[in-house]
C-alpha cells in the first residue's frame, strides 16, 4: 500500500527471497513497472491481485493462469525459471477497467525455491 502523499515514485535494488533484485515504479497510486534481476538463476514465483506476464528480452516467458485464493486474499500466480544476470519485466495483463479496480489493492509477492 502506498501513502496518498506518494502518488508516483520508484524504488530500486530491493532484495527478494531467492537472490533476486527488484525495481518498482508506481504512478497515480498503482504499480506501473516491475523489473526483476536474477542474481543466481533460481526459479521465481510471483503472486499479484492482477493477471500478469513475464517478459525477457522482449519475449514473453511466462503468464499467470487462473485466479487462486486462500483464506486471506485472491491472487494470480506465475512461476518461471531464470538465468543468472538476466532481467525480467512483469507486466499487468488485465484490461484498463480491471487495473483501475485493483489499483488500491495490488500486491506483489515473490518467492523462490531453495537452491
Amino acid at each position: 500500500a502506498l501513502p496518498g502523499a506518494w502518488p508516483q515514485g520508484a524504488v530500486g535494488g530491493l532484495k527478494a527471497r531467492g537472490n533476486f533484485e527488484v525495481d518498482i515504479e508506481w504512478d497515480e497510486g498503482s504499480l506501473a513497472a516491475t523489473r526483476i534481476l536474477s542474481l543466481s538463476g533460481s526459479e521465481c514465483t510471483l503472486r499479484s491481485a492482477w493477471p500478469m506476464a513475464v517478459v525477457r528480452n522482449g519475449k514473453e516467458v511466462a503468464r499467470s493462469g487462473k485466479k487462486c485464493s486462500n483464506a486471506v486474499f485472491s491472487y494470480y500466480e506465475v512461476t518461471f525459471s531464470t538465468e543468472t544476470g538476466e532481467s525480467y519485466i512483469v507486466r499487468n495483463t488485465a484490461g484498463e477497467k480491471d487495473k483501475r479496480d485493483n489499483s488500491r489493492r495490488s500486491r506483489l509477492v515473490w518467492s523462490a525455491a531453495a537452491a
